[in-house]
C-alpha cells in the first residue's frame, strides 16, 4: 500500500522544539512545502531566530514560484 502524500500548502503546523535539531529541520521543511507554522522552543530567543529563517524559506518559495 501505497502512501499519498497530502499537500501542505495553506495548512497550519505546530512545531515543537523548533529552535534547533529535528524540531528546526521539520519547521524548514514545513515551510519549504508551504505550510504556515506554530514555532515554539523552550528557549525564546531561538524562537525569533527560527521565525527568522522560516519567513526567509517562505519568501524563497514564493519567489521561485512566482518567477522559476
Amino acid at each position: 500500500m501505497q502512501h499519498q502524500r497530502q499537500p501542505l500548502s495553506g495548512r497550519v503546523a505546530l512545531v515543537t522544539g523548533a529552535g534547533r535539531g529535528m524540531g528546526g529541520a521539520i519547521a524548514i521543511d514545513l515551510a519549504m512545502e508551504g505550510a504556515h507554522l506554530v514555532i515554539w522552543d523552550i528557549d525564546m530567543s531561538l524562537n525569533v531566530v527560527r521565525a527568522e529563517l522560516t519567513l526567509a524559506v517562505a519568501l524563497q518559495r514564493q519567489c521561485r514560484r512566482l518567477y522559476g
